[in-house]
């Protein structure tokens, strides 16, 4: 593996406890170590409290956990703000990677002098990993294919925090399909990394 640059990994949390463990299993068994996590819990009601306890002393894991509850925007611009790394990546807490997923896509990202990518994804139905779809998306986007098809996950991107000057999560419907465009409407190419 090339000298890779860390990335932080920004999570948004609101009452997925019944996720939370594969979401962050999933980053922990990452092949690709070079990464830190800002889990933040927008003051959910289930159990999510009691699973990210379990995560606190892993150091590499910072869990921030709201009073009261503000939003995936306000969430993420959280993750943002506290970030150190160079390179963000976000992952919604009902979500999960693959575990080769943050190497391959960095290589390629550092090989390409990409500064926005994004992946391919699986849909699962009703919890029944056997019943699936895969998203076929193009192999980039520029602002106008964007507008014209939006299937880009937002747990898929991993971003070059240098091209984010001024764009934050807005706070109101569809905060990351803005956030995509607005990205993308300043010049940027998102390219896709299989």
């Amino acid at each position: 593996m090339v000298n890779l640059p860390t990335i932080d990994i920004i999570i948004p949390n609101y009452n997925k406890g019944k996720y939370l463990n594969e979401c962050l299993d999933s980053v922990i068994s990452q092949t690709f170590k070079k990464w830190k996590i800002y889990l933040i819990d927008d003051n959910s009601t289930d159990n999510s409290k009691e699973i990210l306890k379990k995560y606190e002393n892993i150091k590499n894991i910072e869990v921030i956990f709201l009073k009261e509850n503000k939003g995936p925007s306000y969430c993420r611009n959280l993750g943002i703000k506290s970030s150190k790394s160079e390179y963000i990546a976000f992952l919604d807490s009902d979500d999960y990677w693959p575990e080769n997923k943050l190497e391959i896509q960095m290589s390629k990202m550092v090989q390409q002098n990409y500064h926005f990518t994004y992946t391919d994804l699986n849909f699962f139905f009703k919890n029944d990993k056997n019943k699936m779809s895969t998203s076929n998306l193009p192999n980039f986007y520029n602002y106008d294919q964007f507008i014209l098809s939006s299937t880009m996950s937002t747990s898929s991107i991993i971003i070059k925090k240098k091209i984010l000057e001024n764009i934050i999560f807005k706070n109101e419907k569809h905060e990351d399909y803005i956030f995509k465009c607005e990205i993308l409407r300043k010049g940027a190419i998102a390219y896709k990394i299989n």
